[in-house]
């Protein structure tokens, strides 16, 4: 019995541990088998109930993405526009700039200047354009030194306005060439011997100053009155004259590149009337002779010396070995030059010794070997200058002795 007793203590331990072993994975099961479909329905509710959250969320960066993405295109493109606003400024800038140029280029060359103009019947309807490069052209040369005369031709010629440098006289002669009537015949020869008479008559009172002409037509010449305008032309240049011509519509240029200096003195406009405002610049750069600088201004009395003339226009000589500079000094003596260099903006000239203290010399240039001359202001000074020299033995004296 005992034996028997203390086997079933030894047996019961170890079945009750069979039977919790086998209870516990039911009861687990059971367990959490009862929470599950709970726990499984609020989990789908609540994944019913966050889904939408979490599509928010997720829907959220979206938005926001798409929100940086249109300002992000909103900025590109504004920068684009500025680029192109800016691209536009800088156009209008530079157009603005370059009217501004064609606007202030201008001649300052001191000479005599003659328009010779066609006022035949063919100009009837085309007056008040050629008025008007005139007067555009004319306002270019400010120099206070420049004479203009104003002359037009048809059945004969007639000069409105004789050589003047008065501004005031000047525009009474434009409002004078204004009302001008066109019609007659085209004989430019008549209006280069006004010209001519007037160049002659200068010369001949000993001033001597350059002329340049600039004659306008419109056609070609018949060949009597060719042969009469190259004539008057030759005559012009034999006076020291610089001739250009003008050609508008149905012009001939052989016949105006042979009454003109050459070819490059002429200025064809075949764009009609209208277009005469077109060539006004190039006119002004090739017409326009000018001394603007001279460098030194200051000299030494009674020391030689060279000098730098600037200015404009100097190869439009006819041959530029015939370029002088010329020194008038004190209005009374002129001493004449020939440039070592010659170039189109400079000459670079040896100058006469001042021996006084506070002479002044005044430069000129001649195109023709010393026929006319083109003035300015432009001026050198002599000045007393304290040579190396004394500057030394005033060094030695005040060297006391040892």
């Amino acid at each position: 019995m005992e034996r028997r007793g203390l086997v079933l203590l030894l047996v019961l331990p170890v079945l009750l541990l069979v039977l919790l072993l086998l209870a516990g994975p039911g009861a687990g099961a059971a367990g959490p088998g009862a929470a599950g479909p709970g726990r499984a329905r609020r989990g789908s509710e609540g994944a019913l109930r966050d889904r939408p959250g979490q599509d928010r969320a997720r829907g959220q960066p979206l938005r926001d993405r798409d929100r940086d993405r249109d300002r992000d295109r909103h900025h590109h493109n504004h920068q684009e526009g500025e680029k192109k606003e800016e691209g536009r400024g800088g156009d209008e800038e530079q157009q603005q700039q370059q009217q501004q140029q064609q606007q202030q280029r201008s001649c300052h060359g001191a000479f005599d200047l003659y328009f010779v103009l066609d006022k035949s019947g063919s100009v009837r309807h085309h007056w008040t354009e050629i008025y008007s490069f005139v007067e555009s052209l004319a306002e270019k040369f400010i120099s206070p030194m420049l004479r203009m005369s104003f002359i037009v031709f048809s059945s004969r010629g007639t000069t409105v306005m004789k050589l003047t440098e008065d501004r005031e006289a000047i525009r009474r002669g434009l409002n004078i060439l204004r009302s001008e009537v066109p019609g007659g015949d085209t004989f430019m020869h008549e209006g280069f011997i006004r010209a001519n008479e007037q160049i002659s008559f200068e010369n001949s009172g000993g001033l001597r100053t350059a002329s340049v002409i600039i004659a306008l037509t419109d056609g070609e010449l018949q060949r009597d009155q060719f042969y009469y305008a190259e004539k008057e032309a030759d005559r012009a240049r034999s006076l020291g004259a610089i001739v250009y011509c003008v050609g508008v519509k149905d012009f001939n240029e052989t016949q105006l590149s042979t009454i003109a200096d050459s070819i490059d003195h002429v200025f064809p406009v075949t764009g009609g009337f209208h277009a005469l405002r077109g060539v006004i610049d190039s006119i002004l750069k090739k017409s326009c002779i000018e001394i603007l600088a001279v460098e030194p201004s200051s000299v030494c009395a009674g020391e030689s010396f060279q000098v730098v003339v600037r200015g404009n226009g100097f190869y439009h000589a006819r041959n530029i070995d015939q370029v002088l500079c010329s020194f008038k000094i004190n209005d009374t003596i002129t001493i004449n030059e020939k440039p070592t260099v010659v170039q189109d903006t400079y000459l670079f000239c040896p100058a006469p010794v001042l021996e006084e203290i506070g002479q002044v010399v005044f430069l000129q240039v001649s195109m023709n070997k010393g026929l006319t001359f083109i003035s300015s202001s432009v001026s050198i000074t002599s000045t007393k200058c304290i040579s190396s020299v004394s500057l030394s033995s005033g060094f030695l004296c005040l060297v006391p002795p040892l």
